[in-house]
């Protein structure tokens, strides 16, 4: 089946390959992405950042790092009423220069979250003229990505060992596991994992995108 559906998206995307070409679109040839006057074009830019997701560390806070703790801790200062006033002129003001220079915003990355939030955000940039770009593409047992795949069997020992506090080379002999042909074939199954054949669609995350999802039997 996954064969199935990698052969209806190369099909898909040659076919919008084509048209693109024909009408002087942007388009890719190998691995570069031509413009309309068939020259390769480089992509450049800046991540916002901090805008529709205030980040604590952006605010030089370290407790407070999230959205709602960084709220919380400003409207205890200064009051709700306030603070509904400092978040509206803080969308406004953040990127002022999209009005000021006349350039377009694009937003180059963002945190994995639930489907829902990233219905939600998707649907904010849109209805804001912004470009967006959602990561990631796939994780390991993690639906919040396009498609996923499966942890290897013996893989929680690699996670154990990476995890631990290892202080002296006496603490790295200690801890690294005695049956290292289990590691070794843990890590060679990740690698057959992560093809794209073994990936597993995550239907709501791509709907989420505001994609079609068809299920190719």
């Amino acid at each position: 089946m996954r064969i199935k559906i990698l052969c209806f998206l190369l099909l898909c995307y040659s076919t919008q390959q084509l048209k693109a070409q024909q009408a002087g679109f942007f388009h890719t040839k190998g691995k570069e992405i031509i413009s309309p006057e068939g020259k390769p074009f480089l992509i450049k830019g800046t991540n916002l950042g901090n805008w529709l997701v205030p980040e604590g560390y952006m605010f030089k806070l370290q407790n407070a790092s999230s959205p709602r703790l960084i709220n919380q801790a400003f409207t205890e200062l200064v009051g709700p009423a306030e603070m509904k006033k400092f978040w509206k002129k803080f969308q406004e003001d953040y990127i002022d220069f999209r009005d000021k220079y006349n350039v377009p915003v694009y937003v180059g990355e963002t945190g994995e979250n639930t489907d829902g939030w990233v219905d939600s955000f998707r649907v904010v940039c849109e209805q804001n003229n912004i470009g967006w770009h959602f990561w990631p593409y796939k994780k390991m047992d993690n639906t919040r990505g396009i498609v996923s795949f499966n942890k290897p069997a013996g893989y929680d020992s690699v996670i154990n060992y990476a995890d631990a506090s290892k202080k002296n080379f006496q603490a790295i002999r200690d801890l690294r596991p005695k049956n290292t042909q289990e590691i070794k074939a843990a890590l060679d199954q990740l690698l057959e994992n992560i093809a794209f054949s073994k990936c597993i669609a995550n239907e709501g995350y791509i709907k989420a995108l505001g994609l079609n999802y068809r299920k190719i039997e």
